[in-house]
């Protein structure tokens, strides 16, 4: 259940049914928020973002409602693999960021959107979207390493959502890394 509603591809849906056209044939051709952000402006970035991150915490609270603590670690990671690899999509989805988010939100929200806040101070500051993701996501792993040390099924889940949106973001990082990543024009 988990892995089909990450599956929904919302940036999709929201780019034919307000634009008439598929994000994926523009920008970077990713089928995530900041992609819709760049290309068809803020309000369909942030619908995206609403729903790619609703993704991410129904689908990790239908988890702790079925099978309770274990069954939300399962969830999370499931709903975050079906937005990278989305069935409807032929398994080419997105990065994860804003659906590891929602899942964020369910597990430790106060955690989750503090560092949504340093996600847009980050983003505002350097307009770059990619390393404001990736300071967040590190950002949420280590305070989740600090605080909850010892709690083994947070950290395993933590760290695999957060190391493979990392792993997804690698073409960022080189471009970051030579100058050429693409900034978000505010």
């Amino acid at each position: 259940i988990a892995y089909l509603l990450g599956s929904i591809p919302v940036s999709v849906l929201v780019s034919k049914l307000i634009h008439k056209d598929d994000i994926r044939r523009h920008g970077s051709g990713n089928p995530g928020a900041s992609n819709m952000t760049r290309t068809f402006g803020l309000k369909s970035g942030a619908l995206t973002l609403i729903g790619d991150a609703g993704k991410g915490l129904l689908g990790t609270l239908i988890g702790l409602w079925l099978c309770g603590e274990p069954g939300m670690y399962y969830c999370a990671i499931a709903a975050v693999l079906g937005h990278n690899w989305p069935i409807f999509l032929k398994f080419k989805g997105g990065k994860g960021v804003a659906t590891s988010f929602g899942v964020m939100l369910a597990i430790m929200p106060w955690l989750a959107l503090g560092c949504f806040v340093v996600f847009i101070l980050v983003a505002l500051l350097t307009r770059y979207f990619s390393l404001a993701s990736i300071v967040a996501l590190l950002l949420f792993w280590v305070v989740v390493i600090v605080t909850r040390f010892g709690d083994v099924p947070l950290f395993l889940t933590t760290t695999f959502l957060v190391w493979m949106s990392i792993w997804r973001h690698w073409p960022n990082i080189k471009r970051l890394a030579n100058g050429t990543e693409n900034k978000i024009n505010l």
